[in-house]
């Protein structure tokens, strides 16, 4: 069994901070991290070899954002992916013009040979897996087609690899089975990007579909947005703008209406703006009206928009667990 390598803010009194962001550069590879601590910067990763891959445990008791930039990565010669594995507390993730929310059970694939965001609330542990590019391509024709996707077992092949990474949450595993492991982890990727979750797309049609999304994302609060718009700015046909949303499983106003209901869905859960009408987020997100927003925020999230608030006020909960909750009651 493989001695595991350990990093712990304990071993550094008086500058934890320091010692934490050097541990996570080593552990992981060259990121950027700020740091939300108002009082405890308790912190540890241990780390352990899975036949070609790694496993990193991390449990952060503060707050913290880690970006990956064009100066860090120009840094590093690391070329890997990171399969996240949220154990308890909520990340958020940008990367590839998607934003997402994990909750506990949840594991995301991110990229590292592009730039993200990670936010991580306090009291947060995961398990990092990662998995070196070349490897990971031998399984998966392209791995970037499922990165920053919420893969919380919804499906049948999700909720196999998210059994098999609970496998190893409180046991380490022998050496001898730690490459079957690995294969493991691999197959079970390949399965939910062949269960239809992501299409085929080829390299350059996927980059200008994460190009177009992050714009949508920029300018989702302009009302006047529509695909003739976003198509003149990028400098394609507005029938080619529909092919690659197609050929991406979604539709430009599929996209924009979630990302404008992402929107406004923080919003209402976002103290700052309590005192905001319903009908002020509406507009603030593009929407026509209230009404507009109300009928769309029910299709999606089986409750009002006044109800979502009101039961993110009284518990304080993230908006995914808000969101299940109204659903469970309904």
């Amino acid at each position: 069994m493989t001695d595991a390598r350990v990093w712990n803010t304990s071993a550094a009194p008086g500058k934890e901070l320091a010692y934490w962001r050097r541990a996570t550069c080593e552990a992981v590879f060259e990121l950027e991290l700020e740091s939300f601590a108002e009082t405890s910067l308790a912190a540890s990763i241990e780390q352990r070899t899975l036949g070609p891959l790694s496993m990193s445990r991390m449990s952060i008791g503060f707050g913290q954002r880690i970006r990956r930039t064009p100066a860090s990565i120009n840094r590093t010669d690391r070329q890997q992916f990171e399969l996240v594995y949220l154990l308890s507390g909520k990340i958020g993730l940008k990367q590839c013009g998607r934003e997402i929310e994990l909750g506990p059970r949840s594991c995301v694939l991110v990229d590292s040979r592009e730039q993200y965001q990670l936010t991580t609330a306090p009291g947060s542990s995961n398990l990092s897996f990662h998995l070196p590019s070349g490897w990971l391509k031998q399984w998966l024709p392209q791995p970037e087609a499922l990165v920053a996707r919420d893969m919380a077992g919804t499906t049948p092949w999700q909720a196999a690899l998210l059994s098999t990474l609970d496998a190893v949450r409180d046991e380490p595993l022998d050496d001898d089975y730690a490459t079957l492991f690995a294969n493991q982890i691999a197959g079970a990727l390949a399965l939910c990007a062949q269960q239809g979750e992501v299409r085929p797309i080829r390299q350059h049609q996927l980059k200008l579909y994460n190009r177009l999304r992050q714009t949508v994302i920029d300018f989702a609060h302009d009302n006047t947005l529509d695909a003739a718009k976003l198509a003149q700015f990028h400098g394609i046909s507005v029938r080619y703008l529909h092919a690659i949303f197609a050929t991406a499983g979604t539709s430009y106003s599929r996209e924009l209406l979630d990302i404008r209901l992402t929107r406004a869905r923080q919003m209402l859960s976002d103290p700052r703006f309590r005192d905001l009408s319903i009908a002020e987020i509406a507009w603030r997100c593009a929407f026509f009206d209230a009404s507009h927003l109300t009928r769309h925020f029910r299709a999606r999230f089986k409750c009002t928009p006044g109800v979502f608030r009101d039961k993110a006020a009284r518990d304080g909960a993230g908006t995914d667990a808000v969101v299940e909750d109204v659903k469970r009651l309904n």
